[in-house]
């Protein structure tokens, strides 16, 4: 599977950034509307309700029909109405994507006029375009999309299509969204419809409930006027949101779907683990780099998690079977590049040939949104990492390990986070659930998260103001550890020195506005897992303020804030963070003769997951301020938000605490 995943919802989304690709005026036949499917002829005379919206989906179907000789009918009903022209990109086109196996797509599309009198069919050439089919980077070689162009795409039209395929590759499961992410739904609908005495189940999920009915081996789910998502600020992603519904069936036999999760994982064991018996050239490197002693276990997978991780680029150009089974080690090795599941098995391969017991672990990404538990299918997950089976005291400090019942402890990789330790996993992997594979059967997981230590950002100042309150001189460190690290070594590798440079001072004038950039050096980004170190020198600039015979200087401008995004006031939904803590040291030179007024009080904070403590001392003529903040949920619940929304801002109500200092008295 890849990263990107093969929802027919991303197809569309990109089937609609190439429209500007079909001839401009092809050979187009007017069809009367008594030929149009009764649904699609319904949709054309639904009236079009009172919305601001740029566009209404007036129906949206799935149907899916396992064949009890093999593969699966899936068909798919669509009909949208663009009220305003940004709109019609969205409409226009209609993908379907398929495999090499499938049998030939049917799609057929009308579009009907704003006035509802006539309809007009796409040319059977000119308007369809099959294409490989890509994702997010990745080519699958068994899989092609066949797009279909609209016909006459005009705003107030309505835009229908159905498409047929037979798919050989039955995951088990089919899932259906219902609504729009922007736009209102009308009607949308998924029908399942298995042979007699199948087993067939569903399970909903999302902001809105779905009304759904079982009647022998028939699942329906029907809902209408569906509202686009909401999008008031803290609003958790579309893919969290949106309401959907898995459907599955399995056979009696067991030979068809996954009547559990132990189920799929022999299905994928059996997939994927025949790769893994012709190593090559893998054999030679996992000896070289083999450990002889039971201290040297870490250093030898940190050796083999880098090589994969760096030396091996992220390419995927998937291996039939929809993506699900990797290539050979052997292949991988051989020509330096692969995706996930390539990396993940390159990884087991060097790693068993020590000794130790692997195994594959699919991963459904945060971003992707939550795997729907009970729903035991392949097509819910979109990326796949390596499991090592640790021996008995190994690595008792490293936290990507969970301690599986019946299983042991195990360590997690992801092979793809180029430029991260070992001993880490990048934010998308972690506290998400994902399928640990073992010969026996799967298990359903939840990844380990990190501590807050283990994604640190240190910054201090040391600065020297005149009179005016502007800088006469100061050195900004910055130390990004561990996660910290590894996001910017991700985002900096890849940009010119110059370009860095520029990109830095902007985000200076953001803390000390008008200050002047002088030297300014990176460190650590050759290295995985190692510290990012900035440093710089700046002066000028309104570090502090002259107001008379005072002088008002705020040290922590230093901080970048423990939680640096906007918090609204309230949030109906859960809040998905990562641990973390940033820790902030300024000290600041003011002229000869200033004293403080008054020091601020300590500030301690203990509440919604969040901890911290700030101070201000004054020694010396140089004012100090330490603060040292951590975020240690992983989640933040709708009903603790307050607590969070409080202790995070009054953390940052301490970095802009304002200290007076007037002359001393002679």
């Amino acid at each position: 599977m890849s990263r990107g995943g093969r929802a027919a919802l991303a197809a569309l989304v990109l089937a609609a950034s190439v429209g500007g690709a079909f001839p401009a005026k092809p050979n187009r036949r007017t069809v009367p509307l008594a030929d149009l499917p009764a649904w699609a002829r319904e949709a054309a005379a639904t009236p079009t309700p009172a919305t601001d919206a740029a566009a209404v989906v007036l129906h949206d179907e799935t149907i899916a029909q396992p064949i009890a000789e093999g593969g699966v009918k899936v068909t798919r009903r669509y009909a949208i109405r663009p009220l305003k022209r940004a709109a019609i990109a969205d409409a226009e086109i209609f993908a379907v994507p398929y495999r090499r196996d499938d049998t030939k797509p049917e799609v057929r599309g009308w579009t009907v006029s704003p006035d509802g009198r006539t309809a007009v069919a796409p040319d059977p050439v000119l308007d369809r375009r099959d294409d490989p089919w890509t994702d997010g980077g990745s080519v699958a070689d068994d899989s092609r999309i066949l797009y279909l162009a609209a016909a006459n795409p005009v705003v107030g039209a309505t835009f229908t299509s159905e498409s047929s395929v037979i798919r050989t590759l039955d995951l088990g499961a089919v899932v259906h969204h219902f609504g729009h992410e922007r736009y209102p739904m009308l009607r949308s609908r998924l029908i399942l419809q298995a042979p007699k005495d199948w087993g067939v189940d569903w399970s909903a999920s999302g902001i809105r409930e779905v009304p759904c009915a079982v009647e022998g081996s028939t699942v329906t789910c029907d809902a209408s006027d569906v509202p686009p998502l909401p999008t008031e600020e803290g609003t958790p992603p579309a893919a969290d949101l949106i309401a959907r519904v898995w459907a599955r069936w399995w056979s009696p036999d067991g030979r068809r779907g996954f009547a559990d999760w132990e189920a799929l994982g022999r299905w994928y064991e059996s997939l994927t683990s025949p790769v893994l018996v012709d190593l090559g050239e893998v054999t030679r490197l996992a000896q070289a780099w083999h450990p002889r002693s039971p201290e040297e276990l870490g250093p030898a997978i940190e050796r083999a998690f880098d090589y994969v991780s760096t030396d091996v680029r992220y390419v995927s150009i998937q291996l039939g079977i929809g993506g699900y089974k990797p290539h050979p080690p052997s292949l991988v090795l051989s020509r330096k590049f692969g995706d996930c599941k390539d990396k993940a098995f390159l990884l087991r391969a060097i790693v068993g040939h020590w000794g130790l017991r692997t195994f594959p672990v699919v991963v459904k990404t945060r971003s992707s949104g939550e795997v729907d538990p009970d729903v035991p299918a392949a097509n819910q997950f979109n990326h796949a990492i390596a499991g090592i089976l640790l021996p008995e005291g190994a690595l008792v400090d490293r936290w990507p390990v969970l301690d599986v019942e019946g299983v042991g402890r195990v360590l997690f990789l992801d092979g793809t986070a180029r430029g991260w330790s070992a001993w880490t996993l990048p934010d998308g992997d972690q506290g998400t659930r994902a399928l640990l594979v073992l010969p026996e059967g799967g298990r359903l997981i939840e990844l380990p998260v990190q501590p807050p230590d283990a994604s640190t950002v240190e910054r201090t100042l040391d600065a020297e103001l005149d009179e005016a309150g502007t800088l006469r001189s100061a050195v900004l460190e910055e130390r990004l550890l561990d996660a910290e690290g590894a996001e910017l070594r991700a985002g900096w590798s890849a940009v010119a020195e110059s370009e860095r440079r520029r990109l830095y001072e902007a985000w200076l004038q953001s803390r000390f506005p008008g200050s002047v950039l002088g030297s300014y050096t990176v460190e650590g980004l050759e290295r995985s897992g190692a510290p990012v170190v900035q440093r710089s020198t700046l002066r000028g600039g309104w570090f502090g303020k002259r107001v008379g015979g005072m002088l008002i200087v705020s040290p922590g401008k230093t901080a970048g804030g423990l939680y640096p995004r906007n918090l609204p006031s309230s949030l109906r939904w859960d809040l998905r963070v990562l641990p973390r803590q940033e820790r902030v040291e300024a000290a600041v030179l003011v002229p000869d003769g200033f004293v403080p007024e008054e020091l601020p009080r300590p500030i301690e904070v203990s509440a919604g997951g969040v901890e911290g403590r700030a101070d201000w001392t004054f020694e010396q003529g140089r004012l100090r301020y330490r603060r040292l903040a951590r975020l240690t949920a992983h989640r933040v619940e709708a009903e603790g938000y307050a607590a969070f929304r409080d202790a995070v801002r009054r953390l940052d109500a301490a970095d802009a605490t304002a200290v007076v200092f007037v002359k001393a008295a002679p």
